[in-house]
């Protein structure tokens, strides 16, 4: 069975029985977005943790660590930045010597 709306928007059914004699439905549409279907034969995804060797568990856990200590060194650098700008919003560089930038 299947109907159209004016829209465009097509939705249908339709069902059969599979080789090993189970009956398969499907539901299907389309709602202007794409082609959906849905059925009692369609894979369901599963979501899982993976779980990870203690290797890899750590090497995650480091790496947690740099990326959270470089994201403070950004957040400190751009603060203090900001404190070395004058009103211009210009760098004051006579805070740096020659050659350290």
């Amino acid at each position: 069975m299947e109907a159209r709306d004016a829209d465009g928007s097509v939705r249908g059914s339709y069902s059969y029985i599979d080789p090993n004699g189970n009956v398969v439905k499907m539901q299907y549409w389309d709602d202007g977005s794409g082609f959906h279907a849905a059925g009692n034969n369609l894979p369901v995804a599963v979501h899982q943790t993976p779980d990870y060797t203690p290797e890899v568990k750590a090497a995650r856990e480091n790496h947690l660590r740099l990326y959270e200590a470089a994201l403070e060194a950004l957040k400190a650098a751009a603060v203090n930045e900001e404190k070395e700008k004058d009103d211009s919003g210009y760098i004051d560089s006579s805070n740096y010597e020659a050659g350290d930038y």
